[in-house]
């Protein structure tokens, strides 16, 4: 088997953790483990492993960059300065591209699109013979991913609807995320319930991802659990602070009182006792390009509770139960219905573990991956499209 050289860029890695943190990782992992010659680039943190390089970035939650956003002319979004993400990437390709420099690499393959458009642009000047990959996570519009030669979706239901749309200059592969099912995996451990002061008889809904109203709707689901009259019911609300996190904490406090338990900023490497101390899953966005959390919490034997959106059904398969999650009062029904129902969270218990080991298992997404590079090397050169 050929071993590529696979560059993987992240500017919020050591220092942000979402989804794209958390694959770019996995991915040094798992290519490092099949012998590839793999190198993560990350914006911040210690570098704990031989094939990882720290090159900083002005971070997107740092005091200058909140300043600069509120000085910054309306004009200057052309020059990476439309958001504080994209700063951090400009500040981050600005530190990127030497390394990038020449035959160095034969693959860059990133999430974050400035980044990956920034490396794009090196290649269309000659100064990089790296191709590069976009995976794409963050719902960027077709006509900014059809900048790319080579794009990643994450879900088959995304490269259908950008073929659907008329787009199909890229070449596109349709691979999602994958999960390491040993870590995550259903365990009889009951240690963060007693951390958290919460009974072992308890029913527990919980859900990873960050704590904010827009995307998220973690509001939603406060206002939703509020409703479920089992006063053995408890939450946890595990994630990344954002603007909205303390109105959300206090919004929390008032509907569920001792009930609801937040876990700011959690680390990425306790999650799995976050889904040993729940009995279900829930995802209150009505929209996810595909979230690692999700997956990681059918590995672990939760049943989840999302929207019908066809990723999320894709996603869940017969491992939950996909709601009307736009209608007040829908959420709040199912959990109850889970709460009533012994059997039927048993029973989709185990088939959310079935639909993690046999769709997205690691060993299972990175034979994939490694196809779809040994594609991509042995494509003939796109032209300009840009």
């Amino acid at each position: 088997m050929k071993k590529w050289r696979i560059a993987i860029p992240c500017s919020g890695l050591g220092h942000i953790t979402r989804g794209i943190e958390t694959w770019t990782m996995d991915m040094g992992h798992a290519l490092h483990d099949q012998a590839v010659e793999v190198t993560v680039f990350k914006g911040a943190g210690e570098c704990q492993h031989s094939w990882e390089r720290t090159i900083g970035c002005v971070k997107r939650d740092s005091n200058f960059t909140k300043k600069l956003m509120a000085i910054r002319p309306g004009f200057t979004w052309r020059l990476g300065l439309a958001t504080p993400y994209t700063f951090e990437q400009l500040t981050f390709n600005l530190r990127l591209w030497p390394h990038l420099l020449g035959d160095k690499f034969d693959i860059i393959h990133t999430q974050d699109p400035q980044i990956a458009l920034f490396c794009q642009r090196l290649r269309r000047l000659g100064l990089t013979k790296a191709k590069v990959l976009l995976a794409h996570g963050t719902e960027e519009p077709f006509s900014f991913l059809n900048k790319f030669d080579y794009l990643q979706h994450l879900a088959p239901y995304h490269r259908d609807e950008m073929q659907s749309a008329g787009w199909s200059t890229p070449e596109m592969y349709a691979i999602g995320n994958f999960i390491d099912t040993e870590k995550f995996q259903p365990r009889d451990d009951r240690s963060l319930r007693h951390e958290l002061g919460i009974p072992d008889d308890a029913f527990v809904a919980c859900s990873v991802a960050a704590i904010k109203r827009h995307h998220k709707r973690i509001d939603h689901l406060l206002k939703e659990c509020s409703q479920i009259s089992d006063p053995n019911f408890h939450l946890i609300v595990a994630g990344s602070r954002t603007s909205e996190t303390d109105d959300l904490i206090n919004m929390g406090r008032q509907l569920l009182g001792e009930r609801v338990h937040f876990l700011v900023d959690f680390p990425h490497q306790r999650v799995p006792d976050i889904h040993t101390a729940a009995d279900i899953n829930v995802l209150c966005s009505l929209k996810d390009m595909m979230p690692i959390a999700l997956i990681e919490a059918l590995s672990s034997g939760l049943p989840s509770i999302t929207h019908t959106y066809p990723v999320e059904v894709w996603m869940i398969g017969q491992g939950g139960d996909a709601i009307d999650m736009s209608q007040e009062g829908t959420l709040a029904q199912m959990i109850t219905e889970y709460i009533n129902d012994p059997d039927k969270l048993k029973s989709k218990s185990t088939l959310a573990r079935q639909e993690a080991v046999q769709r997205f298992a690691r060993d299972i997404i990175v034979e994939q991956i490694m196809s779809m590079y040994e594609g991509i090397m042995s494509h003939p050169k796109k032209v300009d499209h840009e």
